[in-house]
């Protein structure tokens, strides 16, 4: 039952509570008994631990329909649940975000909040007039203060900073050239010969160049890779989730790492794979984490990485990820770095289209980016029934999907382990390497001052 709605656009968006799913801030956050509390609270199991999302955040699962309504923690408080598409718990934490109108002075925002009770938090990436507050009081809801604030006629928007547990593609390691058929497509594996992106023939013309710089935005790059590291590769990257220039992801998080790898990993230095835009630089731009096999991010954490993106000089933002319901602060920060990036000129923005088997997942069906479907081998669309035999997924498709020929089931790139350790692997089964591939043939066709871009 959608009894609740946020702002996007101006426009009221329902929002389904999660009967499945509980959120919880704890206080003790590293008793595991005030975790299992919480889940029995919640009609779990005692034995439950519950997801840590980090800072005190836990998501927890329960079998049977939840009542509606707060449940009385001993040690935290619950948080709300919604579910977004693409079955992404979305969480309403005690942050929102908000757009104050330019002619509202300082002193005027100071009064909404002073009246409200919120403080705030940041300014919000390099969007102008945006912030992140939070709401003091203790079980105040930032849901109803967002809509309370966008009501207000103060703000150009405002919404819950939603805390998102997606579901990234998995990207396996491979370090064989001869087996990236995306690339050169011999008919190895049983596929068609010539369905690839005729990378081949392209490296004649460009391997891409150093002037040109790809924002790959996601749960970071590992810079002490030996198949990125080389001179002049990388530039200072950026880890939105605690604000520092150290992009490295956390523990064996690799599918940035290999997304990077996929672009514009070295070439013709005998290691790992070559990207498809060798010559091309990178910065790395971290938004999320792993936790399990799922991501934890938020909206700011998210439009703050990708206006830094834009701000700091990338050309090209790849992003290999999507779900949820669409935000405000997102889809802002896609149009600033699409209208503000490479000095005024704008930056190319690539989405993955998602594996859902169903329509495009936001942001990629935003008309200011440019995403990229799947294929396999055959030249298909990657489908459950397509002739690869990977019947568990299929892309998510829109309208015009012909550029999805350059996205493809694929081998991917580069090892998340420092050391020269790379497991051979098969196949890779995700739009995901979707993303990288149309980023740097976008790359490379800038470089050989190509006058158009394949939308």
């Amino acid at each position: 039952m959608a009894d609740k709605f946020y702002y996007y656009e101006g426009q009221k968006v329902p929002l389904v509570r999660s009967q499945t799913k509980s959120a919880a801030r704890l206080v003790t956050s590293t008793e595991p008994s005030a975790r299992t509390a919480a889940s029995a609270a919640f009609g779990g199991s005692v034995q439950a631990a519950g997801l840590d999302l980090g800072q005190g955040l836990f998501l927890f699962e329960h079998p049977q329909r939840r009542a509606n309504g707060p449940r009385a923690l001993q040690q935290g408080r619950e948080l709300e649940v919604f579910e977004g598409p693409s079955d992404t718990p979305m969480i309403v934490t005690e942050h929102f975000v908000a757009e104050f109108k330019a002619n509202i002075t300082k002193q005027q925002i100071d009064a909404l909040n002073a009246k409200h009770g919120v403080t705030i938090e940041r300014q919000l990436g390099n969007l102008p007039n945006t912030y992140v507050l939070r709401a003091k009081a203790e079980g105040a809801s930032a849901l109803e203060l967002a809509n309370a604030y966008q009501e207000s006629g103060e703000v150009v928007y405002a919404h819950p900073d939603f805390v998102r547990v997606m579901k990234p593609s998995w990207l396996p390691n491979d370090e064989l050239f001869t087996r990236q058929w995306p690339l050169r497509n011999t008919g190895q594996g049983g596929g068609t010969a010539g369905h690839d992106i005729s990378a081949v023939a392209a490296w004649d013309v460009t391997r891409g160049s150093s002037s040109i710089t790809i924002a790959v935005i996601d749960e970071g790059v590992d810079y002490d890779h030996p198949d990125l590291s080389t001179p002049g590769k990388l530039v200072t990257g950026y880890n939105a989730e605690t604000r520092v220039d150290d992009p490295r992801p956390q523990n064996n998080d690799a599918h940035g790492t290999s997304c990077a790898g996929i672009a514009a990993a070295a070439g013709n230095n005998g290691l790992g794979i070559c990207g498809v835009a060798p010559g091309c630089r990178l910065m790395g731009i971290r938004i999320a984490h792993g936790v399990g096999t799922s991501w934890v991010t938020s909206d700011a954490i998210i439009a703050d990485g990708i206006s830094t993106a834009a701000a700091r000089g990338a050309d090209v933002l790849s992003n290999s990820w999507g779900g949820g319901s669409p935000s405000t602060a997102i889809t802002n920060a896609i149009r600033w770095a699409r209208t503000n990036g490479r000095g005024g000129r704008g930056c190319l923005i690539v989405f993955a289209a998602g594996n859902d088997n169903g329509p495009v997942s936001y942001p990629g069906n935003l008309p200011e980016v440019i995403t990229v479907a799947a294929c396999n081998e055959f030249g298909e669309a990657k489908t459950p029934t397509s002739r690869d035999g990977e019947n568990w997924w299929g892309s998510n498709l829109g309208p015009r999907w012909t550029c999805a020929r350059l996205a493809c089931t694929w081998l991917p790139p580069t090892s998340r382990a420092r050391a020269a350790t790379i497991q051979a692997t098969t196949r890779c089964a995700s739009t995901a390497p979707a993303a990288p591939h149309r980023t740097s043939r976008a790359s490379a066709r800038w470089c050989s001052r190509c006058a158009h871009c394949c939308r």
